[in-house]
């Protein structure tokens, strides 16, 4: 049996949308959109969570099949990030918060009022001293590797020479563990749960904010915070605009004070582990604007129609002296009806005139988001292409009366331009594998061999093709895949899928030595393969 999770995270800063394994059902009654769609304007304090779901399952004679949604909703408050823990194929989805400025989020599964419960799979729980430099253990989840084959000189290995619960040794007991040591490396330097093992450093981006506007306060955080250090790049001229790095918590503040539009790419280094070289670089995309609809690139919802007025802060701009020109043409979007853009700027569109398919551009879309860094993905090469979209870009021209550097009104007229692109898509409703595999002719895995099939094995979306076999359009896929699989004969899951290395590992108890990898799927795409690792599994999925 094999159980396909798809993750959603919409292009909203601390947003998350969830569509998760359950078991089969009918697929008629599947809900529209299953991405939540910016409008323009950020997000409430409280920002809802919703989590979809479909599996492809076994029916018994081999084929496949889809399944009915189950819907889990949460929320978190203004200040907080989500996160996921994406359960087994026959559990809900479960969603927690964390604080945005405490270190414990990183890499965390599953988070309550005492901190991590449990890591992401590939983290484990080490202890580090707290952000004042007290010597308390602070459990926090690392991306570690135990060190191959490892055992002791009594021949336990991580799983049984460490304790349970990550704590810092005292000298008493550091001595007992170094008098284990095999050719000079004991379970302290081999072991992640000794505090050992081989580290990593933790993937992290800024909130996704969207455009900033000219005299605006401006609050960037690393989601999740990894570091107790953050260092400026040189690409970086935040004090231009007006804005501040704090080293110590990695915030971006301040007001941006340009009286032109303005965009900046600056990098920003979060050093983690000094001593052990552990550091993650994050690239964000600052672009300051006089008026802005939210982002440089946004996405509207295919079944409906939509409103996205203008978002100002210090400029006040004259009703009746708006523009806006788009390329590639498309129905969809309302530039016929001109007259209610002209006054206020909105941009409308509708969901009349969608059988008139157009549109498509070539460049990038939407990149990996912060909300996706905290499920651990460690990849810079990301992003939906748009050359199979409904996309457009537009140029908006409005027209507000002069003003000086703090915003008072002078003689004259001053006229802005902002560019952005527009992207009409509906999400995927269901998944499939287009590869069967009976019980009598199961797809083989090998220890150490390649993953062969007489096709890729790439999940689709099958409703998708289905509605429109011959158009060029297609539905804005996942952001993120993840797979588990299930004992053929005891029911049991059994694997863990580690994002930032794409290894599907069967697991059968505590330690790196007790995880076998089987195959490798790729998070972004959902493409399986890759060679399994070393070790022993016997058994049938």
């Amino acid at each position: 049996m094999l159980s396909v999770l798809l993750t959603l995270f919409p292009l909203l800063k601390t947003g998350v949308a969830l569509f998760e394994g359950c078991p089969a059902g009918d697929p008629s009654v599947w809900p529209g959109n299953h991405r939540q769609m910016t409008t323009g304007r950020f997000p409430q304090p409280r920002e809802t969570l919703l989590s979809r779901a479909s599996e492809i399952d076994g029916d018994g004679s081999g084929g496949l099949k889809s399944a009915s949604p189950r819907h889990v909703q949460d929320s978190c408050q203004a200040g907080q990030i989500p996160l996921a823990k994406i359960g087994d194929g026959g559990s809900a989805v479960e969603l927690t918060c964390c604080d945005i400025g405490d270190r414990r989020c990183s890499g965390c599964a599953r988070f309550d009022a005492n901190g991590c419960q449990e890591c992401l799979p590939g983290y484990v729980r080490q202890c580090e001293t707290g952000d004042n430099g007290d010597a308390q253990c602070h459990r926090i989840c690392v991306a570690c590797t135990d060190f191959p084959g490892f055992r002791d000189a009594d021949g336990k290995e991580c799983g049984r020479a460490c304790p349970s619960c990550p704590q810092f040794f005292s000298d008493d007991q550091r001595r007992r563990g170094l008098s284990k040591a095999v050719e000079g490396v004991s379970a302290l330097e081999a072991c992640c749960a000794c505090g050992g093992g081989m580290r990593e450093a933790t993937p992290w981006a800024y909130s996704d904010q969207g455009d900033l506007l000219v005299g605006e306060p401006v609050h960037l955080f690393p989601i999740p915070r990894t570091a107790m250090l953050y260092a400026e790049g040189a690409d970086c001229e935040l004090a231009k605009l007006g804005l501040r790095l704090d080293s110590y918590t990695g915030e971006i503040s301040g007001v941006p004070i340009v009286s032109e539009p303005f965009t900046l790419d600056c990098t920003v280094t979060a050093v983690q582990n000094p001593q052990e070289g552990l550091t993650f670089n994050a690239t964000i995309a600052l672009r300051v604007l006089p008026f802005s609809y939210g982002s440089s690139r946004m996405l509207v919802d295919a079944s409906s129609d939509f409103k996205l007025p203008v978002r100002t802060s210090r400029y006040k701009y004259q009703q009746g002296k708006w523009w806006v020109r788009c390329s590639s043409s498309v129905f969809w979007l309302q530039l016929n009806d001109i007259s209610s853009f002209y006054q206020d700027g909105t941009i409308q569109g509708s969901s009349v005139g969608a059988q008139f398919q157009r549109g498509g551009l070539t460049d990038d879309g939407f990149d990996i988001s912060a909300s996706e860094r905290t499920t651990g993905l460690n990849v810079s090469e990301a992003g939906s292409v748009l050359t199979d979209q409904q996309a457009t870009k537009c140029v908006v021209t409005g027209v507000r009366m002069k003003s000086d550097s703090e915003g008072k009104t002078e003689e004259g007229e001053e006229t802005d331009e902002v560019t952005l692109t527009l992207v009409r898509s509906a999400q995927w409703e269901d998944i499939f594998l287009p590869l069967q595999f009976p019980s009598d002719e199961p797809l083989l895995l090998t220890v150490g061999r390649q993953v062969t099939t007489i096709q890729p094995l790439i999940p689709i979306s099958q409703r998708s093709s289905d509605q429109d076999p011959t158009s060029r359009y297609a539905r804005l896929p996942p952001a993120l895949f993840s797979v588990r699989c299930k004992d053929a004969h005891t029911g049991k899951w059994i694997t863990e899928h580690v994002l930032r290395t794409g290894e599907v590992r069967v697991v059968t108890g505590p330690g790196d030595e007790s995880r076998v990898t089987i195959f490798h799927m790729n998070p972004l795409t959902g493409k399986g393969g890759g060679f399994g690792g070393g070790g022993c599994i016997h058994g049938g999925f």
